[in-house]
């Protein structure tokens, strides 16, 4: 049977409703169904190693699963990881029947990845390769063609910034798995969940569980308050959808509205605050008479 993990083992970046989120859980489950070899694409911490440990987890979660790490060794030593040494049979034979993830697969070296793309349509396993660049993104010299023709379309993990409408399941998540760990049930004041979902994440969801820790550690009591969190995230304010455009006309009107009003409608002392002649208000006055009666 093929299944995705129950809501409460969802990895973050397969938790919520938004458009990327259900895009994100109907292609793990497609590549957990079909075996098929998968690209993760995504920022820093978009948590693509759980998307692939997901995948692993939707064929069963019993066969075997293999991690290289291409930035925890020399670049040198790729091919004899993947697929031994003599004494060692490697990371490809320990992953047959399973899954073979490959983080930070942009820096792996070519020759490895030459090797491995001629070998897998004999070799009985998955590949799961993440990177936080695309192909097209690297150019041609961190990704062997040959390598990149055996994935389909990338897995483009999205940013948290474009996941607004998952923040509130996140934010719940974190803190029924963190407060459980320290202190217990917690609750999270109104003016803080609006602090959090006006932030733009720029870490995305590695830092918003970071955020929530910290927040547990720093809160007394059993509501998260807004003064608990990050001064950044403090004075994080909603976006407007539209920035407002004026002509510069209106803006001209009124600042000289302003000046009246704060000078009691002198002339002289509104020229003066505006750095322009009194006879320059004279004029616009002259132009639009309704300043002076907003003025007054």
């Amino acid at each position: 049977m093929i299944s995705i993990p129950s809501p409460s083992q969802r990895p973050p970046a397969l938790i919520g409703t938004s458009p990327p989120t259900l895009r994100l859980q109907e292609q793990v489950l497609h590549a957990s169904r079909t075996h098929s070899h998968l690209l993760i694409v995504g920022a820093t911490g978009t948590a693509k190693s759980s998307v692939a440990h997901a995948v692993w987890a939707g064929r069963g979660g019993s066969e075997p699963q293999a991690l290289l790490s291409c930035l925890a060794c020399d670049p040198s030593q790729h091919e004899q990881q993947l697929f031994g040494d003599g004494e060692d049979p490697g990371l490809v034979e320990a992953a047959r029947g399973g899954v073979l993830h490959i983080t930070h697969v942009d820096q792996l070296s070519l020759a490895a990845q030459r090797r491995l793309a001629a070998a897998l349509p004999s070799l009985d396993l998955q590949l799961i390769a993440s990177s936080r660049r695309a192909p097209e993104e690297a150019g041609g010299k961190a990704f062997a063609p040959e390598l990149v023709a055996r994935f389909g379309a990338p897995v483009e993990l999205a940013p948290l910034s474009e996941r607004s409408q998952d923040l509130p399941a996140l934010i719940a998540l974190y803190i029924a798995e963190l407060a459980v760990a320290a202190r217990g049930p917690m609750r999270l004041h109104p003016d803080a969940m609006a602090a959090l979902t006006a932030y733009p994440w720029p870490g995305n969801v590695r830092e918003l569980a970071s955020v929530i820790q910290h927040a547990l550690l720093c809160t007394e009591g059993p509501e998260i308050q807004l003064r608990d969190l990050p001064a950044a995230i403090q004075g994080a304010r909603p976006q407007s959808e539209e920035p407002e455009v004026l002509d510069l006309r209106v803006l001209e009107q009124r600042a000289i509205q302003r000046a009246l009003q704060r000078t009691g409608g002198c002339m002289a002392q509104a020229a003066r605050l505006l750095g322009i002649g009194r006879a320059t208000i004279y004029r616009k006055l002259a132009a639009n008479p309704n300043i002076g009666e907003l003025g007054n």
